[in-house]
């Protein structure tokens, strides 16, 4: 496993001799790591003087400081030694096709691996262990049907399922979900019938939990809605081209941090040259993206917006957004975002060119 250094000092020599060589924020930086300050604590820092954090220069100057030996501490060495190996697969790599705990039928074992269900208080975690199971589906078999009244729960593990809607006597594919997903929510929690069938494509591995009647006594009205949102926007997690690339633990951390926010049909979020100190992500629902009252997108459900005014614009709004219709979102304050992201610098980087992608497209 990758080692985690954000938390930790860097133990930093003099680095005189490469001053030059850096930009302005990576002067601001070092300064800061010379302070003894860890990288969260530099991107603290950094924003509280209100000031743009970008991830990639921070990485940038880190390669440097170890490439030249200025950092003492090991676990950095140990860090972006496993950077250089995974940027170089083929040379003394072995690779795995399965992670070792999804071959065992241990449901608890399988369960405890997945950020959704790790997110639950213990007590419900343990009632979940004591009625899970792992089935192993062959292809073509429907873990859930259209009409039927079917009270459980699954975990998708290994393999990939589609989800089909009867419409006027034809079947309709709706979509697909892989690992991470969580299915049948809406029947295991309000003993609803199953508005869609799930089939498996493939083979597939899934942890079944049956509803038992101990579950109605620790799951109100108010928790089942609750964890329903929380399975909804994890699933909406899963589908964005942006957070998709992000490690499930940078995920977390994001839903954490976020606030749920409901807007109306035709409600305006923000207007073009505002001042913005929030991102958003999609839940459910639309929101339409203008620039100089010109269309430029609408953008649906695991769809993430406004990042470009904590990114890129110095907190001002390049575009409008409109709820096309009722729309959820969750909205991400500037100092939970940054905080999220310097949580795991690399996926931090990863984000931050994925954004800066789509700001080029956008300023096109």
């Amino acid at each position: 496993m990758i080692p985690r250094i954000e938390n930790l000092p860097l133990n930093l020599k003099p680095v005189d001799d490469l001053w030059d060589q850096l930009t302005a924020n990576q002067k601001i930086y070092a300064n800061a790591f010379r302070k003894g300050q860890t990288i969260r604590e530099t991107v603290e820092s950094v924003m509280a003087e209100n000031r743009l954090v970008c991830f990639q220069e921070m990485f940038s100057l880190l390669l440097l400081l170890d490439k030249k030996n200025y950092i003492g501490n090991k676990s950095f060495k140990l860090f972006f030694d496993y950077v250089r190996n995974y940027e170089n697969p083929n040379k003394n790599k072995k690779w795995v096709s399965i992670p070792a705990f999804m071959q065992s039928n241990n449901a608890g074992a399988i369960l405890s691996k997945d950020p959704f269900f790790q997110s639950l208080p213990v007590h419900i975690q343990t009632l979940f262990i004591r009625n899970a199971q792992v089935v192993n589906l062959e292809p073509q078999t429907a873990i859930c049907n259209q009409g039927r009244f079917e009270r459980e729960l699954f975990f998708l593990i290994e393999g990939e399922v589609a989800l089909y809607k009867k419409i006027d006597d034809r079947k309709q594919l709706l979509g697909l979900l892989k690992s991470g997903a969580v299915i049948g929510e809406v029947g295991f929690f309000f003993g609803e019938n199953r508005t869609v069938d799930v089939v498996a494509t493939q083979m597939t591995k899934v942890v079944r939990i049956k509803y038992h009647k101990d579950f109605h006594t620790i799951m109100n009205k108010e928790f089942a809605h609750q964890f329903q949102t929380r399975i909804r926007l994890f699933h909406a997690f899963a589908r964005s081209s942006f957070l998709s690339h992000l490690p499930p633990e940078l995920l977390e951390g994001l839903f954490r941090r976020g606030q749920p926010k409901e807007f109306k049909e035709n409600q305006k979020i923000f207007a073009q040259n505002d001042q913005g100190d929030s991102c958003f992500f999609i839940t459910q629902g639309s929101v339409i993206i203008e620039k100089d009252q010109k269309k430029l997108n609408v953008l649906g459900s695991g769809e993430l917006f406004g990042e470009i005014a904590l990114l890129f614009s110095g907190g001002v709004r390049t575009a409008s957004a409109l709820a096309q219709k009722q729309t959820l979102c969750f909205e991400f304050k500037a100092k939970d975002f940054y905080e999220t992201l310097a949580e795991n610098i690399l996926a931090a980087c990863e984000f931050e060119r994925l954004a800066h992608e789509r700001f080029k497209k956008i300023s096109a």
